[in-house]
Order: structure tokens, then C-alpha cells, then sequence
């Protein structure tokens, strides 16, 4: 792939005919790449140094770079049921970890299964398989939990999943050569999620070492962490994402030249920004800004979107590539005319909004509008306001300053969450699955 400049994007994307049987041009094979735990400044578009995730930083040159992509929230299950419906957690009843996406919900894999695409998905997070129902409208399903150490080691350690983003990529590009065309292809990432356990050759490339053992028993979270512990964490979590960055290039130069991709980041990872580590616990901009990337036929190279836009949106633009009605309860709004420019995202949301919460009621919400962003410990409880421009790491609250605005935001999120209707669940299945997927995760012991 050659070299493209970033730069305005000019031009517009055509809508594409799909439905087959239709006149006109086959649709594009459409390819959903998710990688976990990712937060967008671990990429080179994003500011990483240079050879941090060279492929992922030359399709960002090949296509269409959001800046400000936020996630609906701080775990995978919520964050990836959103992208494959279009949906917020709190529309689609998911609260914590016991949750599955509702059985009567229309997702992307219903929909291109109708329009006559093939569908297949290849998945390595439990949180994202079969237990929580995120295998509904696929043909083919390959989700399988990895054990042990890479391939390249070979020993068994503790029995934990290590995520192998190889073997991901093998399985994807099996069911690509026997797939028919058009297809949906949905791919799920899992490296770099803890335990930080890239293959050797990655993690020498960073010339630090960690103990495995450390690493598995988190060692490093208890006490004062010392920087150059902390340094060194962040050596295998940046090893991670190079391996899979490479990983995910064998796949791309295995699809169609004319396929639409997008990759994008379920959430992200603290290292001690806040006072923490690892996810699911807070909603800072480490935990929820995460990258955004698309690429397909007409979309113009070297493209830089800044206005804020979410996990949501994602379903509805790829409804509109494949030529398919959004379907009227879709929270998020279609980015193609955005894409199509490269510079504006004139059909964004004004506000977008995250979440964390549980079935006790505990609940925390951040809402974005620009650079402004509003968190809120419940809907009217405290509140704290931050604006990103002038404060990126997010250290000073200025809600007391900026009282029109904060109250501004706070009506929103009132507003969206009043008119929110959790879509009922018919089927809720068995939470004893879910349960073995979070002890397989290591969420809980």
C-alpha cells in the first residue's frame, strides 16, 4: 500500500445498492475489527512514537481518522453490543456484568444476513461470544478461549486466557477463502488486554522485562508502584499492541481491495492517570476515548474528523455503505456524509454520552459536547465538568466557573435517560455462562 498524505478530504461517498437481486454494483464486503483495551494515544495517528503500530497508522492514511471517537463505556460486554446495534447500554438493558444483549434486538448481522451477505465472526472475548448473545444473525461464530502461553513459548501459565491475536488472524482468514460475496465480517481483537503477555520477540523489541509471574498476579497495582515499574507495564501493554498491529495487517492484506473497514477500540486502559489501573471503573478520557478508523470505496485518504462522535454511530454508517435503512430507533447517526468530506461531522450527535452502572442503582455518566464534558454520579447527584481543550488530562473541575454549561449538559443527560425504554429481554438466558466467561477472564476468581 502506498504512502498517502494526510490532508482535506474531498469528494462524496456514494450510496451503495445492496439488496440483492438490486441493479447496480455489488455492495462492498463490509469488515468490523474490534481490538480491546485499546486507547486511541497507544496508536501512531493518535501520538504514539513512531513504529508503535505502523499498519494501523497506514490505513489511518488510506482513510478517515476520528479523533474524538468516544466509548459508550469502560468494559467490553455494553461497549460492543452498542457498536453492533447502534444502541446505548441503558436503551438495550445492559448494566453490568450479568447482562446479555436482548435477544429482540435487530443487530448488524440480522441486517446484511437479509440483504444477502455472507456473515461471520471470529471473537477471542467471552464478553463479546455466546453467552451474552453477541453470536445472534451470524452464520458462523468462531469464538474460542486461549490458554497458555503464545504458540511460540508453548508451557501452559495458570490457566488464564492469553490472548493470541495469530490465531485470531488464521481463523479470519479461513472463513474469508470460503466465504461467498458480499460478507460481514466481524473480527474481535483481545490482545492488548491484561495479562500483558505479548510473544517474547514483541516484548524484546521494547527492551524491558517483567516478571510473568508479576504480571499474572498484578503484583505491580499493590502499593506505591515505582516509575520504572510502571514504565515497564507499559513496555508489555505497548508490545501487546504492536503484535497485534501486525497481526491485524496479515488480515487486511487478506481482504477485498474494495472492502469497507472500520477498527475501533472497545475501551481503553489506565495506567495510573487517575489513580488506577486496567478499566472498567472510571470514565476518564484513558478509559473512553478510543480510535476510530475507516476506509472503503470513494473515501478518500488522510482524512481528520475532531468532532466528537460515538460507538453508536458506528452501526448506522455501516447501514448506509451497504445501502440499508437505519432503522428508526437507532441512537447513533450515520458518519458517511462525514467520511465523504473528511473534515466535518456534520451529522454527529450533539451530545454523547457514556456509562457505567449496576443493578443496584450505582450509577455514573459522563456527556461530551465539543471540548466540554460533563461527569455525573448519577443523574442529578454530583457532578464535574472539564474542559478538554484547555485540560486534556482532566485534573480540574470547573463546573462552579461554568455553571450554564454544566447545567447545560446535565439537562441532556436528564433528557436522554428520561426518555430511554430498556428493550426487553424475552430470552435472558443463563447467567451461570456468563459467569464461567468472567471466571475465564479473570474478572472474577
Amino acid at each position: 500500500m502506498k504512502d498517502v498524505p494526510h490532508a482535506a478530504v474531498s469528494g462524496a461517498l456514494p450510496i451503495l445498492l445492496s439488496i440483492a437481486g438490486c441493479s447496480g454494483p455489488e455492495p462492498p464486503s463490509i469488515v468490523l475489527i474490534v481490538i480491546d483495551t485499546l486507547r486511541a494515544d497507544a496508536l501512531e495517528p493518535h501520538g504514539a512514537a513512531p513504529g508503535s503500530s505502523p499498519r494501523l497508522d497506514e490505513l489511518a492514511r488510506e482513510g478517515v481518522v476520528f479523533d474524538a471517537a468516544l466509548g459508550v463505556s469502560p468494559w467490553t460486554g455494553p461497549s460492543v453490543a452498542s457498536i453492533v446495534t447502534g444502541m446505548y447500554p441503558d436503551e438495550l438493558g445492559i448494566h453490568d456484568f450479568r447482562d446479555a444483549m436482548p435477544s429482540s434486538v435487530v443487530t448488524l448481522a440480522e441486517r446484511f444476513s437479509g440483504a444477502g451477505y455472507s456473515t461471520g465472526a471470529v471473537v477471542s472475548n467471552g464478553l463479546a461470544g455466546p453467552a451474552y448473545r453477541h453470536d445472534q444473525g451470524f452464520e458462523d461464530f468462531h469464538f474460542r478461549h486461549y490458554k497458555g502461553r503464545r504458540r511460540d513459548v508453548g508451557d501452559e501459565l495458570a490457566g488464564r486466557p492469553v490472548f493470541t491475536a495469530d490465531r485470531v488472524s488464521d481463523a479470519a482468514l479461513a472463513w474469508i477463502g470460503t466465504a461467498t460475496s458480499p460478507f460481514f465480517l466481524h473480527v474481535h481483537y483481545t490482545d492488548p488486554h491484561e495479562p500483558y503477555l505479548p510473544p517474547p520477540r514483541w516484548l524484546a523489541r521494547t527492551s524491558e522485562t517483567l516478571d510473568d509471574e508479576a504480571i499474572l498476579e498484578k503484583r505491580f497495582t499493590s502499593g506505591d508502584v515505582a516509575e520504572e515499574m510502571l514504565d515497564r507495564v507499559r513496555a508489555h501493554y505497548a508490545a501487546e499492541v504492536a503484535f497485534v498491529d501486525h497481526e491485524l495487517g496479515r488480515l487486511l492484506d487478506g481482504l477485498p481491495d474494495d472492502a469497507f473497514v472500520v477498527v475501533v477500540g472497545d475501551h481503553g486502559e489506565e495506567f495510573l492517570e487517575h489513580g488506577g489501573f486496567f478499566h472498567g471503573r472510571t470514565l476518564f478520557e484513558e478509559i473512553l476515548r478510543i480510535p476510530l478508523i475507516m476506509k472503503g470505496p470513494d473515501v478518500a485518504a488522510g482524512g481528520r474528523i475532531d468532532v466528537p462522535v460515538s460507538q453508536v454511530d458506528i452501526a448506522p454508517t455501516l447501514l448506509e455503505v451497504a445501502g440499508l435503512d437505519a432503522m428508526d430507533e437507532l441512537s447513533g447517526r450515520s458518519l458517511v456524509s462525514a467520511i465523504s468530506v473528511g473534515s466535518n461531522a456534520r451529522t454527529a450527535s450533539p451530545h454523547i454520552f457514556s456509562m457505567l452502572e449496576d443493578r443496584s442503582g450505582s450509577a455514573r455518566y459522563a456527556v461530551r459536547s465539543g471540548s466540554w464534558k460533563l461527569v455525573a454520579d448519577g443523574p442529578t447527584e454530583t457532578i464535574r465538568l472539564y474542559d478538554l481543550e484547555r485540560d486534556p488530562g482532566e485534573t480540574e473541575d470547573v463546573a462552579g466557573r461554568h455553571t450554564s454549561i454544566a447545567t447545560t449538559l446535565q439537562r441532556a443527560l436528564g433528557q436522554k435517560l428520561r426518555l430511554s425504554v430498556p428493550t426487553p429481554d424475552e430470552d435472558p438466558g443463563s447467567e451461570a455462562d456468563r459467569e464461567a466467561e468472567l471466571r475465564a477472564i479473570g474478572y472474577i476468581e
